[in-house]
């Protein structure tokens, strides 16, 4: 009992001399410890422990783990008040700790020093425990080991005893400063050791604008803070814009704005979020008052109008019930333009189209997108936006085609998902001017780009393009996958039925009569559309079908003669497929006994055998293609309307292979074989006589006629030649590159193996040069622009047509090495001035001097061009690049706002020679164009304030002003020196004539460096003029009038002229009576190879001429049926009709 008592009495006594050893600090310093409680989503107590202050404005450090899966959590101070945890800063889940910041109740709390340099081992330190008594108390020891945690921040080993609730109570200096939080003990040794991670390293946790995806703060349910800078913060809304309710992103907003009341971003996002929450009066007002708040605060304000402007826009693309105020699309409209007003930036011109297009008003769209077509965020999708106004205009199919080639040409290949869409406008833009086969690659190309993800709609228009090309038997294929996939639409069958007439297969067209007739679709509608489609195939059989007009423009020399290849004394007389390479003759009555002829291009006579017609067949046979001394048919069953069979046939039509799978040619050696009942593309490649040369092949194509076949067999790309042997393994074809004139220069094939590409060349068969990771169009015809991997830096090059590699100056390499040469301290560089790292010149702003003006880099002389306004601190200006004839130019557009400079500053400067070109105030350049003599049209932005506004105006040298148009100008009779021209939408002056030469808006068109214009006058006569200005073609719109290979083909007062642009020269040919350009049909024939082919029906004879009127060829006592051409060979030929008592005859003729 004693020895209880003595040692009772000894622990009191020690810790009265703790207390009274303790340093003085102490008793402060408890006061900033408090302890923890957290709730889980019940509200129900989910952990308690300890904390503390380390700023008086409530920012506390505690452990992790007491917050992981709390929705809630409040402190209690030394004083026992309870104040709610407000947001959370940041936590590591590894280390335990975790950054709040406390709701305080009054102005300041007491708080913590957090130590700026770590302890070391062996120095005296001091726990303070969380108590409500005013004490003194607290547990001494010794810092064991330090180390390091992410390189700067520490972790502390401690000689010291740590009971359960000390955990992440502060540990102190001897100076009162905190250095560490107290964490559990672990290991074999927890009575006499412990561990502190420490107060700098849970100080570092912060937000960050990737905080969402942050397991460790995603388990905390409590809101977290903003980022600590507004650039942050906004990447942070960013983000969490997706992934919170709209409620709660609200709610964020809110803190934004409190926390950066500054940033006019928070409140147009806040005003964004609120439209899209409620489109009611009361919400409409609040969303009002953000935007003017946010042009209040905005330091750009062109950034804060064109924002105003996207979200009237936006709004009004909801088509609300009542329209809010005046925010109508005009609204809008101003908005815009008074962004463009202060800085023209393209995405603002893009916007000023957009909202023009919306508005119906398409001539000013136009006008925006291709305005925003000449600068640095050109895109597919802006060149789309041109060509759909252009579409939506009535424009020439030929002008929207343009366009869409364009958009297609800046998307990068090989195409993806994203180029699909625009490979489907294109299709339809080629199929409206006439061009079904290069529709039909586009269909091709949009196939691959979404890896054969279609259904029956992208089959049937597909087929569209097959039978205006005039493939039919693609054509019945598509068809036929077509109604496969969606049997009861009975379009399809019509269609199927048409494709069939236009073969001559009139009797399967009968019978697809029976096919819809029986179809068990009962619905009032479709029984009215079956009638008028039984009636239209009976109507379509009885006349003759209209032929599509085939717009094969080929650049090449001339057709230099016409001969004979069959007499006019056939039944029929087709080409088996679009490209006419071959031919099906028909000699006999087809409802009777009758024989067919196939012959290759080259008018090789290559099967004849006979056929006996009898209507109770249950099925029908149709060559399908010609191979060499072979060809393949296809057996449909008449009623499934299905194709049965396929069969590689001899000369005599004998079969020499048969099966259900499907059969094409390759070449003149092999078949290529396709299981039709796999699910997935499975293929076997067969010699022309039915003999297996590759099999189990999942992917196949065919290149310049069958000259290299691409397979994947075995799960291995190859490449093999026309002789069937592979010549490159774990390779593909991905591009034929081709020169003005359509010849195949080089192939680009995919290493399938390691991603990347090469030139191979077609005439030396082998890869030259190295490799590369991506390739884009050049502006230079048969070009590339290539990316390379040097060092993990993606390098351009331009890979040559000879496949030599040319290295483009990395413009980024070219910044920083010119940053290397500018004083940072002194000058600020406009990186946009940069075009090469030797350049003498560079644009900047003088930081001491507040202005802007050219640093010589050699002399380091600064020289002036404008300045700022003496009192902000803050001043900016704009530099962009203008296009040029001469991609070697560097003629940049620079202007200044009226917020940083006095008054506007307008500057068109070439830095390359370092001179002034031109120079406005108080108005902003849009465009630039100059010629010979000093004459220049300067586009001006839009600009109430000012006359010029929206306007494009002619200069003299001395810029006095000559003329003003609301349309693009274009000086006919003088040379372009710097800038681009239009190539739409243009108005035309003359200086010689010292006037406008057009009223209507005129069209460019370009041949080997000669130009001519394009306009329709009041009186609806097409004009030509030349690039002296000079008239060359009035004609009628009325009148026959084509435009091919570079010359214009018009017809007036019966005589046909010829303007070749090049030469700027006409020839004449006098029409003779009854002498046209039209076939038996009336369909127009197109001109091929400089040649025009004339029809006269009346008197029974057919002229070929050249472009100079002089006569190839004329062939007697026959009309022509119809002229079709086969690109790849250069030919066109000539299906003649000739009319007797029996009925009509046909025979044919080859023109190359």
């Amino acid at each position: 009992m004693k020895k209880n008592l003595l040692l009772t009495l000894t622990l009191c006594l020690l810790a009265q001399w703790s207390v009274a050893q303790a340093p003085k600090w102490v008793e402060k310093a408890k006061r900033a410890v408090f302890s923890v409680v957290t709730y889980d989503e019940s509200d129900k107590i989910l952990n308690t422990g300890n904390g503390f202050f380390v700023t008086e404005d409530g920012i506390a450090l505690s452990d992790y783990s007491l917050f992981k899966g709390a929705q809630r959590a409040v402190v209690i101070n030394s004083e026992g008040e309870q104040m709610p945890v407000e947001v959370i800063m940041g936590a590591n889940d590894m280390y335990d700790v975790v950054k709040f910041r406390v709701a305080i109740s009054g102005k300041k709390v007491p708080a913590l020093v957090v130590s700026p340099t770590a302890p070391t081992v062996g120095t005296s330190v001091y726990l303070l425990p969380y108590s409500t008594q005013k004490d003194r108390s607290y547990t001494a020891g010794q810092v064991k080991e330090e180390s390091k945690v992410e390189g700067q921040y520490h972790y502390y080993t401690l000689d010291m005893h740590l009971k359960d609730k000390m955990v992440s109570c502060p540990v102190m200096t001897a100076d009162g400063q905190v250095f560490g939080l107290a964490q559990k003990s672990s290991g074999k040794d927890t009575a006499t050791i412990c561990y502190a991670v420490g107060a700098d390293y849970a100080m570092s946790q912060k937000i960050s604008p990737l905080s969402f995806n942050d397991h460790a703060l995603s388990s905390i349910g409590i809101k977290k803070a903003l980022p600590d800078t507004e650039e942050q913060a906004l990447v942070y809304l960013y983000m969490a814009s997706s992934q919170l309710t709209p409620e709660k992103y609200a709610e964020l907003l809110n803190d934004f704005i409190a926390q950066y009341p500054n940033s006019a971003d928070g409140y147009l996002r806040r005003a964004n979020s609120q439209m899209y929450l409620s489109k009611e009066i009361s919400s409409m007002d609040k969303v009002a008052a953000d935007i003017d708040k946010a042009l209040e605060v905005a330091q750009k304000k062109d950034d804060a109008y064109f924002n105003r402007a996207k979200l009237i826009y936006n709004y009004q693309l909801t088509k609300p019930e009542t329209t809010y105020k005046d925010w109508t699309y005009d609204k809008a409209l101003d908005e815009v333009r008074k962004a463009i007003a202060i800085e023209e930036l393209p995405v603002y011109v893009q916007l000023e189209g957009d909202i023009q297009f919306a508005k119906k008003d398409y001539a000013a769209a136009l006008a925006s997108y291709e305005k925003v077509n000449k600068t640095n965020i050109v895109s597919p999708a802006t060149f789309f936006s041109a060509a759909k106004t252009k579409e939506l205009m009535e424009a020439a199919p030929e002008e929207v085609l343009a366009l869409m080639d364009s958009c297609i040409a800046h998307c990068l290949q090989p195409y993806t998902e994203d180029a699909a869409p625009y490979l489907l406008e294109r299709a339809q833009a080629r199929m409206n001017a006439g061009q079904g086969r290069n529709a039909m690659l586009d269909y091709d190309e949009y196939y691959k780009a979404v890896r054969g993800n279609v259904n029956d709609v992208f089959y049937y228009y597909r087929e569209q393009a097959a039978f205006q090309a005039k493939q039919f038997q693609r054509a019945l294929d598509d068809m036929a996958k077509a109604i496969e996939l969606n049997p009861n639409e009975l379009t399809y069958r019509s269609e199927l039925a048409a494709v069939n007439i236009r073969v001559g297969r009139n009797e399967e067209a009968i019978k697809v009569e029976e096919t819809i007739s029986s179809t068990t679709i009962e619905t009032k509608e479709n029984g009215i559309l079956r009638k008028i489609i039984i009636i239209a195939i009976t109507i379509l059989i009885l006349i003759i079908c209209g032929k599509s007009i085939y717009n094969a423009i080929n650049k090449d020399d001339s057709i230099s003669g016409v001969k004979k290849l069959l007499n006019a004394k056939y039944t029929s007389v087709n080409c088996i497929d679009s490209s006419c390479n071959g031919f099906i003759v028909v000699d006999g009555d087809k409802l009777s006994k009758y024989k067919i002829m196939l012959y290759n291009v080259n008018g090789k006579k290559v099967a004849n055998y006979k056929v006996n017609y009898n209507s109770s067949d249950k099925t029908t046979e149709m060559p399908k293609e010609i191979g060499d001394n072979y060809y393949i048919s296809a057996t449909m069953d008449i009623k499934k309307l299905k194709i049965s069979k396929y069969s590689i046939k001899n000369k005599r039509g004998k079969s020499i292979y048969e099966t259900e799978n499907k059969l094409s040619v390759l070449n003149d050696n092999y078949v290529l074989m396709e299981d039709t009942k796999a699910k997935t593309g499975e293929y076997t490649i067969l010699t022309k006589k039915g003999k297996t040369k590759y099999s189990n092949i999942s992917d196949v194509d065919t290149y310049l006629n069958g000259k290299y076949i691409v397979t994947k067999i075995d799960d291995t790309y190859s490449i093999l030649n026309e002789k069937g042997e592979k010549i490159l393994t774990n390779y593909e074809i991905r591009k034929v590159v081709t020169d003005e004139k359509d010849n195949e220069l080089y192939m680009i094939v995919k290493n399938t193996v390691d991603n990347v590409y090469n030139y191979y060349s077609i005439s030396k068969e082998k890869i030259i040069g190295d490799s590369f990771t991506s390739y884009t169009s050049s502006d230079e015809t048969g070009e590339l622009v290539i990316t390379k991997k040097e060092n993990d830096n993606n390098v351009k090059y331009t890979l040559l047509k000879d496949g030599k590699q040319t290295k483009l100056e990395d413009s980024k390499e070219a910044i920083q090495k010119i940053k290397e040469k500018v004083d940072s301290d002194k000058y600020k560089l406009y990186e946009d001035s940069v075009y090469s790292s030797d350049q003498n010149n560079v644009l900047v702003d003088n930081k001491s001097e507040k202005s802007f003006g050219v640093l010589n880099l050699k002399n380091n002389k600064f020289k002036s061009l404008y300045n700022y306004k003496s009192d902000k601190n803050y001043f900016y200006s704009t530099v962009s690049k203008l296009n040029s004839i001469n991609k070697e130019d560097n003629i940049l557009k620079i202007s200044c706002s009226d917020y940083s400079c006095d008054k506007k500053e307008s500057i068109i400067y070439d830095v390359k020679n370092n001179k002034e070109l031109y120079k406005v105030d108080n108005i902003n350049v849009s465009d630039y164009k100059e010629y010979e003599d000093g004459y220049k049209v300067v586009s001006f932005s839009s600009d109430r304030t000012n006359n010029y506004g929206s306007k494009n105006v002619v200069f003299d040298k001395s810029n006095k002003e000559i003329e003003v148009s609301n349309n693009n100008i274009t000086i006919v009779d003088k040379k372009l020196v710097y800038g681009e021209e239009d190539n739409y939408s243009i108005t035309l002056y003359s200086i010689k004539k010292g006037k406008t030469l057009n009223t209507q808006k005129a069209t460019k068109e370009e041949v080997e460096g000669n130009v001519v214009y394009k306009y329709t006058d009041k009186n609806d006569n097409i004009i030509i003029i030349n690039s002296k200005g000079n008239e060359v073609i009035k004609v009628s719109d009325n009148d026959y009038f084509k435009s091919s290979d570079g010359n214009y083909i018009y017809i007036k007062e019966n005589m046909l002229y010829v303007y070749n642009i090049k030469k700027n020269k006409t020839y004449k040919y006098k029409m003779r009576d009854n002498e046209k350009l039209n076939d038996a049909s009336g369909d127009i024939i197109s001109p091929y190879r400089n040649t025009i082919f004339v029809n006269n029906s009346s008197d029974k004879y057919v002229k070929v001429l050249n472009f100079k009127g002089n006569q190839i060829k004329k062939i007697k006592n026959v009309e022509i049926s119809e002229v079709e051409f086969n690109k790849d060979e250069k030919k066109a030929f000539i299906i003649v009709k000739k009319n007797t008592k029996e009925g009509s005859l046909y025979g044919l003729y080859v023109a190359e």
